[in-house]
């Protein structure tokens, strides 16, 4: 019961709770959720000026949108970039924080360059307060990126069900042709139980 009952607990304390925030346009609520994690993660304010895993030149080397590569909304570009909720990182951090891991402390042993970008993507997001900000004005007043963020909750959480799901299948399948000799074993130590 408690692997069927984690991913709904999971999900709804991050991807659901927050997208349930944004729809109700309450700011503040998500202001504060997302500064908790942002603290328990990166520190205060002051983390800002601390060096960052994925420098803005790094990040710029990447930068596509509406097709164009570089300079059009690049984080160090001329242009401003076009706003973004960016669920995908908040939640994701959201639910470290929800399940207590410590990203950095696994650092050495998950070093692949998929868990190097989330970590520094996130941080580049999270260490700064205007990003942030602007990412939280954007999730609660922009509605142009609502439909994506509501794919990616309804693709978050089905992804959670089909893990646990096939983990409960696969666990059940190892005990399927126990139950009857645990059946057995059992009504044996009740009955001794009861006769003591």
């Amino acid at each position: 019961m408690f692997t069927r009952a984690s991913p709904s607990r999971g999900s709804r304390s991050t991807n659901t709770a927050l997208f349930k925030l944004i729809l109700a346009g309450n700011e503040e609520a998500l202001r504060t959720r997302i500064y908790e994690v942002r603290q328990q993660f990166f520190g205060t304010v002051e983390a800002e000026h601390a060096p960052i895993f994925l420098t803005e030149d790094i990040l710029d080397q990447f930068t596509v949108i509406g097709g164009n590569p570089k300079f059009n909304g690049s984080p160090t570009g001329t242009f401003a970039p076009p706003s973004n909720s960016h669920l995908a990182l908040i939640a994701m951090v959201g639910c470290w924080a929800h399940r207590q891991i410590q990203p950095f402390d696994h650092f050495d042993l998950a070093a692949i360059p998929i868990f190097r970008i989330w970590i520094g993507v996130a941080e580049y997001l999270f260490r700064s307060t205007k990003r942030l900000d602007s990412t939280i004005r954007s999730a609660v007043y922009d509605v142009a990126h609502r439909s994506d963020d509501l794919e990616f909750v309804i693709a978050a959480r089905g992804w959670s069900s089909c893990f646990y799901k096939w983990r409960f299948l696969e666990t059940a399948s190892f005990f399927e042709n126990r139950f009857e000799e645990a059946s057995a074993i059992g009504s044996d130590m009740t009955k001794a139980i009861s006769q003591s």
